[in-house]
C-alpha cells in the first residue's frame, strides 16, 4: 500500500472520528469522558497528518484551490454559526407542538396553568441510570412551561449517601422543594407530580373527613364493590384524609374542609344531621351520594333533610334514559351527555361518564332560585325521566306514566354555592368503585368535583386525554440505529455525493 493511499485513508478516517464526535456530543451530553477522549484523539490525528504531510500541505494552502476551499469552508463555517446560534436560543426559549390527536405528549391544561405559578421549585429524581431517558422527557414537559423548575438527576445505585439523606425508600422516587416545604412522591403520573408541585408552592394541605358506620363505600376494599382504587387518587391529590362515624364525635372540626358522605345505606340519625348542619352553617363543604333503593328506602330521613334544610330534591327514584346509555342496560345505566359548560366541574369535559342506576337531583319548587347549577343532565322526554315506580324496574319493564314520574331533562348531578361554602350532590355513587377502573373519567368526575369543593378549581382534572393510540416504545438497539443513520451514515453519503458531483465537474 503506497503512502498515497495510506493518507488518504487516515484522512477518511479522521474526517469519521469528527463526524462521530459531533455525534456523541449531540446526542449523550452527559458522557463527558467518552466524548472528550473522541474529539481528543480526533485533533490529534489531525495534527500528525499535517506533520506528516507537512510539504503536501505547504504547497496545498498556497494553491488558488486551498483559497477556493477556504472561502467555501469559511461560509459553511458561518452558516453552521448562525444555526447554532439559532438552536441555542430555541434551546432556552422552548416551544412544544403536540400533534397526536388526543394530546398524549403534552400536559393538561390544568396542569400547565398551576406549573406556570410554580416558581423556583426543585425536583430530585431518584432512579437507575437506566431510567434516567424516559424520567427526564417526561419532566422536560414541565420545564417547557416553567424554566425556573430545577431537574436534578441522581444515580441511586452511586449516590446511596444522597439516598439516605433524602430518606428515599423506593426507586424511582422524585423530591420536591421549595424553601422549607418538601414532598417526595414515588408515582410517576402527571396527576402526582402536578399536585406535588402544587402542594410545595402552595403548602396547604386540605383535612377531608370520609364519614363510616352507615353502610358507605368501603374506600379501603380491593373487591370489586370498594373504592380503593379511587382512594389512593385521593391519597395522591395531597389531602389529609379521615374516616369518621359522626355517632362517636360531638362535633365536626371547624378545619375539616369537606365532608364526603358516600353511598350509605341505612339512614342518619337527627343528632348527626344536626351536626351536619353545623357544620354546613359553620362554612363547612358537604359532598354526598345517596344511590336508590329499590326495594326500601332507608334514606328517607336523609332525603327529607337535603329537602328541607337546603332545598335540593334527591327522592328515591330512578332515572331512564332511553337515548343515551350503556347497550344492554334499557336505559337504566345513563351515559352523561349533556354537561353544564360554565360550571368549573364540568365546563371542559369531553369525555365519556357513566351512573349505573341513578336517581334524579334537583330543586324544590320552593327555593328555585338558589345559586344551584344541574352540572348533568337526562336528554329530554320522552327519550329519558325519572321513574318513581321502581317495581317496574325490578321487573325490567319501566313505563312512563303522566302524574307520577317526571318528565326529562332531569339532573344527575347538582352544585349548589353558599356564600362561604359548597355542597355538591350525586344521584349514584357506585360510578367510582374499583369495577369500573377501566373508565378514568368516571374517577375525573368525582376528583374535579371534590377540587371545586376544596376551592381547588385549577386542580380540576377532567381535560385529561384518554390514550386511544397504541405508544411507541424504542429499544435501545433501535434508538442506536437511529443515531447512527442521522448523525453519521446520512451525512456521510451526503458528503461522499457531493465529492463525486465535484470531482465529475472538475474532470469535466
Amino acid at each position: 500500500m503506497n503512502k498515497k493511499t495510506l493518507n488518504f485513508i487516515f484522512i477518511f478516517i479522521n474526517i469519521l472520528l469528527y463526524l462521530i464526535a459531533i455525534g456523541l456530543w449531540l446526542s449523550i451530553t452527559d458522557e463527558f469522558l467518552l466524548n472528550s477522549s473522541v474529539t481528543v484523539v480526533s485533533l490529534v490525528l489531525t495534527v500528525i497528518l499535517l506533520i506528516t504531510n507537512q510539504n503536501s500541505f505547504k504547497h496545498f494552502y498556497k494553491s488558488r484551490y486551498f483559497a477556493q476551499l477556504s472561502s467555501y469552508l469559511f461560509t459553511i463555517f458561518l452558516s453552521v454559526f448562525i444555526l447554532g446560534l439559532i438552536n441555542y436560543f430555541a434551546f432556552k426559549n422552548p416551544i412544544s407542538i403536540d400533534v397526536s390527536p388526543q394530546k398524549i405528549n403534552s400536559l393538561t391544561t390544568k396542569s400547565k396553568s398551576i406549573v406556570k405559578e410554580a416558581n423556583d421549585v426543585t425536583l430530585t429524581v431518584f432512579t437507575l441510570a437506566s431510567g434516567f431517558r424516559q424520567i427526564s422527557a417526561f419532566l422536560e414537559l414541565y420545564r417547557l412551561e416553567n424554566r425556573s423548575l430545577k431537574i436534578e438527576m441522581i444515580d441511586a445505585e452511586v449516590n446511596p449517601v444522597k439516598v439516605k439523606e433524602f430518606g428515599v425508600t423506593k426507586i424511582p422516587t422524585i423530591h420536591f422543594q421549595k424553601g422549607e416545604r418538601q414532598k417526595s412522591i414515588t408515582e410517576l403520573s402527571e396527576l402526582s407530580i402536578t399536585n406535588a408541585i402544587y402542594q410545595v408552592n402552595s403548602g396547604e394541605i386540605p383535612e377531608v373527613y370520609i364519614t363510616t358506620g352507615h353502610g358507605e363505600i368501603d374506600f379501603n376494599s380491593k373487591e370489586n364493590e370498594g373504592a380503593s382504587v379511587l382512594f389512593q387518587q385521593l391519597k395522591n391529590s395531597n389531602l389529609k384524609l379521615n374516616f369518621v362515624n359522626l355517632s362517636e364525635v360531638e362535633k365536626i372540626p371547624v378545619n375539616v374542609k369537606a365532608l364526603i358522605i358516600w353511598g350509605p345505606q341505612s339512614s342518619f340519625f337527627q343528632e348527626e344531621l344536626k351536626m351536619i348542619d353545623e357544620y354546613i352553617l359553620n362554612g363547612g363543604n358537604l359532598m354526598l351520594a345517596l344511590d336508590p333503593q329499590l326495594n326500601s328506602d332507608n334514606n328517607s330521613v336523609v332525603r327529607d333533610w337535603l329537602s328541607k334544610k337546603w332545598g335540593i330534591s334527591l327522592d328515591n327514584n330512578v332515572v331512564i334514559d332511553r337515548l343515551k346509555h350503556i347497550k344492554g342496560s334499557d336505559g337504566t345505566v345513563p351515559i352523561l351527555a349533556q354537561f353544564d359548560k360554565e360550571h368549573p366541574i364540568t365546563k371542559d369535559i369531553k369525555h365519556v361518564v357513566f351512573f349505573p342506576i341513578t336517581s334524579a337531583v334537583g330543586l324544590t319548587d320552593e327555593v328555585m332560585d338558589k345559586n344551584f347549577t344541574i352540572l348533568a343532565s337526562s336528554m329530554p322526554y320522552p327519550a329519558a325521566w325519572a321513574e318513581y315506580g321502581l317495581g317496574e324496574i325490578i321487573s325490567q319493564k319501566p313505563l312512563f306514566t303522566k302524574g307520577e314520574d317526571v318528565e326529562g331533562p332531569v339532573g344527575y348531578a347538582g352544585a349548589l354555592e353558599l356564600k362561604n361554602n359548597r355542597i355538591l350532590i350525586y344521584g349514584n355513587s357506585t360510578f367510582v368503585i374499583n369495577t369500573y377502573q377501566k373508565f378514568p373519567k368516571n374517577a375525573g368526575f368525582f376528583l374535579s368535583g371534590l377540587s371545586w369543593l376544596l376551592g381547588r378549581d385549577e386542580m380540576i382534572t377532567l381535560d385529561s386525554p384518554v390514550v386511544k393510540e397504541s405508544p411507541v416504545f424504542i429499544n435501545q438497539h433501535q434508538i442506536g440505529l437511529i443515531l447512527y443513520a442521522t448523525v453519521l451514515f446520512i451525512p456521510l453519503l451526503l458528503i461522499a455525493t457531493a465529492i463525486f458531483f465535484y470531482w465529475r465537474k472538475r474532470a469535466s
